[in-house]
């Protein structure tokens, strides 16, 4: 099972244990939208059904446009709008952003038959595409 770990930010210093919170928040949310019912059959593939729920969680928490898990819960910040361009900007990046870390240890079946996040460029766009001034 994928585990997931907080880690400190090493710009500004913030521990960011509060995106612990939110994933288990989105959790619990994504649980009771399923009904505690098996997760529906995508493709060939069924996979760990804990797994395939923290991955879609998870997925789901970014494009609610909370900007958990983003530096300064900022997920309009230019590091990815930059990023989604396909470029490395300044204040975040795929060797700081802890979010984008913990994605990274699923396994790329969950990447490829749920959402593919599995490029710097790709989460950014992701992103950039569920950001909404007003939030």
């Amino acid at each position: 099972m994928t585990e997931l770990v907080p880690a400190p930010c090493e710009k500004c210093g913030h521990v960011e244990y509060t995106t612990h919170h939110y994933i288990i928040d989105a959790l619990i949310r994504k649980i009771a939208k399923d009904r505690g019912e098996p997760l529906p059959k995508a493709g060939n593939f069924y996979g760990d059904r804990a797994d395939a729920i923290m991955f879609e969680a998870l997925v789901e928490m970014i494009a609610s446009d909370t900007g958990r898990g983003f530096h300064n819960v900022d997920q309009g910040h230019p590091a990815y709008l930059t990023g989604a361009r396909g470029d490395i900007g300044m204040g975040d990046g795929p060797d700081e952003n802890s979010l984008f870390q913990v994605l990274q240890r699923f396994d790329r079946k969950y990447h490829e038959e749920i959402c593919d996040l599995s490029t710097w460029q790709k989460f950014c766009r992701f992103a950039a595409d569920h950001f909404s001034m007003g939030s």
